[in-house]
């Protein structure tokens, strides 16, 4: 499970990095899609996060919260822009 959630912090931040914005990220689709977009924006990153935090919760309650931790810890050593993201993501979750 370590490594999954590692691999998955990793492709989020190299896919935000590059612009690429899944829109509807959950562990049920998380192979590359047509339905991706690019985008820059930051509202755009922190809502990708948001979603598979909400998935991983309710989809899998048991190992929710400790998959998200992994997540986002490794989407900050991945991502460049991972602090101006995370602040944006606290917003969205306001």
């Amino acid at each position: 499970m370590d490594d999954i959630a590692l691999q998955i912090g990793d492709t989020i931040g190299k896919l935000h990095d590059g612009g690429v914005i899944h829109g509807d990220l959950t562990t049920s689709n998380m192979l590359w899609r047509s339905g991706c977009f690019v985008s820059t924006l930051l509202e755009d990153k922190a809502v990708d996060l948001y979603v598979v935090e909400r998935a991983l919760l309710s989809m899998h309650s048991s190992c929710g919260n400790i998959m998200m931790d992994k997540i986002l810890a490794t989407y900050r050593k991945s991502s460049k822009q991972w602090s101006a993201t995370f602040n944006k993501l606290g917003q969205e979750k306001l």
